[in-house]
């Protein structure tokens, strides 16, 4: 998904190491689906003040044709002892894309949608864009459309800014 540009598993508020208990990590191919799911517990460090944590995602992506796909993928994160609300982030994402277009031309068409659980209001908390791009050799160009909105703060990862739309 686009607008991630880093992850926050085992990482505390200030971005410093915390430990890590376990985890496991499960990607496969199923048919057509391509499949990842990560469970990872982090451990407390009460001197720190810094409290343990579940993550889990979930991303399928089914392939369809010969270079498109769809997708999904749902986020959680829980801290444990603590009153924070369990945080979610869901989104949806496509490709189609040719390397047959007016015979031998590349043409792709991209998207995605992804919105997240935000205390007391799910306004203004989505990210999306789209994207139309010729990438060829003598002839290349693109179209990006993309907003993320100003509650955009999903669960896991983090965006580079808030509260913009790019053209």
């Amino acid at each position: 998904m686009q607008p991630f540009f880093s992850r926050r598993i085992g990482l505390d508020q200030f971005g410093q190491p915390q430990t890590i208990d376990g985890g496991a990590k499960l990607t496969g191919q199923a048919g057509a689906n391509d499949v990842g799911v990560l469970l990872v517990r982090t451990g407390a460090d009460q001197g720190q003040g810094i409290v343990g944590e579940d993550f889990g995602v979930v991303r399928m992506r089914r392939r369809v044709l010969t270079q498109s796909y769809f997708g999904g993928i749902y986020t959680w994160r829980h801290e444990r002892g603590s009153a924070v609300d369990d945080r979610h982030t869901a989104g949806v994402d496509f490709r189609l894309a040719t390397s047959s277009f007016l015979g031998s031309e590349n043409l792709e068409l991209s998207g995605f949608v992804l919105g997240n659980t935000i205390a007391g209001s799910m306004e203004d908390a989505l990210a999306f864009g789209g994207r139309l791009a010729y990438p060829n050799d003598l002839w290349s160009g693109s179209l990006d459309v993309s907003e993320v909105q100003a509650n955009h703060n999903p669960s896991l990862g983090f965006v580079r800014r808030r509260g913009f739309r790019s053209y």
